[in-house]
């Protein structure tokens, strides 16, 4: 019976299908390491890289893979993750790893927009802890970033509806 329903879809409509599964896939993931980060402020990185593998196989496959936006968006997330090793963790390496997560699953070009936004996200978020910090014993060192790439991942996706 699947057989048979498979044989009506065309090949387009089940990679689309993928691409919406692989993107609220990432939704959810970001998501979960967002409570998780604001919460306890470690990022779990097993889910994430086990989705960056999968997604880096889907790439692979010839006629529908963009391995080459796949590997620059990795390289992209690799240099935010270097810059956590060499600031001593000013972004937490669960951070970078998840900028590197993202960039296999976005691409060199909407990783980058989205390590933008989330930087801008974080300024303004930063300055209203700087504001507020009389009141809550937090320093702007030590805010979660997971929460800014969340919304600047929902700001991309909303952006290319």
């Amino acid at each position: 019976m699947l057989l048979n329903l498979m044989h009506h879809v065309r090949i387009a409509d089940i990679w689309q299908l993928i691409d919406w599964v692989r993107y609220m896939m990432l939704f959810f993931i970001l998501l979960r390491e967002t409570v998780r980060d604001v919460r306890v402020r470690e990022i779990d990185i097993g889910m994430p890289v086990a989705y960056g593998i999968t997604v880096l196989l889907l790439n692979l496959i010839p006629g529908h893979g963009d391995i080459i936006g796949c590997v620059g968006g990795a390289l992209l997330g690799g240099t935010v993750l270097l810059f956590t090793v060499f600031k001593k963790e000013s972004i937490g390496a669960g951070d970078g790893i998840m900028f590197v997560v993202t960039g296999v699953a976005l691409g060199t070009y909407l990783n980058l927009v989205l390590m933008i936004r989330t930087m801008i996200l974080a300024g303004a978020g930063a300055l209203i802890y700087i504001l507020i910090q009389r009141r809550r014993n937090m320093t702007a060192e030590s805010m979660p970033l997971m929460p800014y790439i969340l919304l600047s991942y929902i700001s991309i996706c909303v952006n290319c509806v």
